[in-house]
């Protein structure tokens, strides 16, 4: 998460709030003061680069644990 933090720290917070956290993309857009759709679209581009960035790394499909 380092490498993607670099890139996009927003999209990191959003991961760690949601995964760690448990907070829902509602609350995180209510504590940050923006809108619930650039919540979702931080998620979704994390989802994607962790993605692209492990299969990288390993060759490998990925699960779809962060679904």
């Amino acid at each position: 998460m380092s490498r993607l933090e670099k890139e996009d720290p927003e999209s990191v917070r959003v991961i760690s709030l949601k995964f760690f956290g448990g907070l829902t993309n509602k609350e995180i857009a209510a504590m940050d003061g923006v809108a619930e759709r650039t919540v979702e679209r931080h998620w979704a581009y994390a989802k994607a680069r962790l993605y692209q960035m492990i299969r990288a790394e390993t060759g490998n499909e990925v699960s779809d644990a962060l679904d």
